[in-house]
């Protein structure tokens, strides 16, 4: 059977889901002829406006990460700033829609700075949200994303966005209100820092 490259060189046309994935597919099929064209989705999410809440000087600050934990998503960003938040006593509760017990430590989690709430229907996701009432939303990414339909729930709830400027995500959020990228080399600290900044 012919190999994958061989399968790609020989298609008629070649596309992919973002400029970036485009420019990285190129580079790696030595040169090929990759366009880039944009997702057709039922409901843009370019489209929904943000909606910043506001924050009393007493709330806590309560921070959403969307989607399956690893430490490629972040994980160790997310244990970093929950500890770093109970050291210097900074009202911080991050809750992990997606994420299961075990990726956290139990004291993080007996500490209540994080909530892990397992996965979700996306029937649910909408409900659930609008129950935590999140201030932001964090992705704090350490590995290119092709697409992320996590950021694409994300825009669709209309939550202000913090995340790393890496893979597909710069050029999905160009322009947008209230949204914040750190460097792809940003320290688990610089994350955190950021995340007191914008509270």
């Amino acid at each position: 059977p012919p190999s994958d490259m061989s399968l790609l060189a020989s298609a008629s046309r070649r596309l992919a889901c973002s400029r970036d994935l485009a420019w990285r597919a190129s580079h790696l099929s030595g040169g090929l002829d990759i366009q880039a064209v944009e997702i057709p989705e039922v409901m843009p999410p370019s489209s929904y406006a943000v909606q910043v809440p506001l924050i009393s000087d007493s709330e806590e600050f309560r921070v959403l990460c969307l989607g399956r934990m690893a430490e490629h998503k972040g994980l160790n960003e997310i244990i970093h700033a929950a500890r770093r938040s109970i050291e210097e006593n900074f009202n911080l509760v991050i809750y992990c829609l997606g994420a299961e017990l075990r990726h956290f430590p139990v004291d993080l989690q007996l500490s209540g700075r994080i909530v892990a709430m397992g996965g979700y229907s996306q029937g649910d996701l909408n409900p659930l949200v609008c129950e935590i009432r999140p201030h932001l939303a964090w992705l704090p990414f350490r590995a290119p994303e092709t697409y992320s339909f996590t950021l694409s729930e994300c825009l669709l709830q209309g939550l202000p966005i913090l995340t790393t400027k890496v893979g597909a995500i710069p050029e999905r959020l160009r322009d947008r209100p209230a949204t914040w990228l750190l460097e792809p080399k940003a320290s688990s600290e610089q994350h955190y820092a950021m995340l007191k900044t914008l509270r």
